[in-house]
């Protein structure tokens, strides 16, 4: 029907962030990036079992999502390095407020 997976390309999206970061070896994260990854996996999986995607169109999207990362993370670090840290705390805010869109967004398609 697609390639790639729009459910795949969303899901991983959303999980790589967390999954690749290393914030701290604290039980709590631990146990939020087995929860975000495992529903990543589980979305996948759903795609293929559901007969909506072949493998490949699943692997793509994921695939898409993780090689997308390294350049998320480049522009942002261009954009954290040209802020005042004063802005930091109004930035986050906003970064988070984004975040919730989409995946509400993931949620409605």
């Amino acid at each position: 029907p697609a390639f790639p997976s729009g459910h795949a390309t969303k899901s991983v999206a959303l999980a790589a962030p967390l999954i690749f970061d290393k914030i701290s070896n604290k039980l709590v994260t631990k146990v939020s990036k087995i929860v975000v990854s495992s529903t990543a996996i589980l979305v996948c999986l759903s795609r293929i079992i559901l007969g909506a995607h072949y493998l490949s169109d699943v692997l793509a999207g994921a695939g898409w999502s993780v090689l997308c990362l390294p350049v998320s993370v480049f522009l942002t670090n261009r954009v954290l390095s040209r802020m005042s840290p004063e802005r930091y705390e109004f930035a986050s805010r906003i970064w988070i407020l984004v975040y919730i869109a989409l995946i509400i967004l993931v949620a409605i398609i």
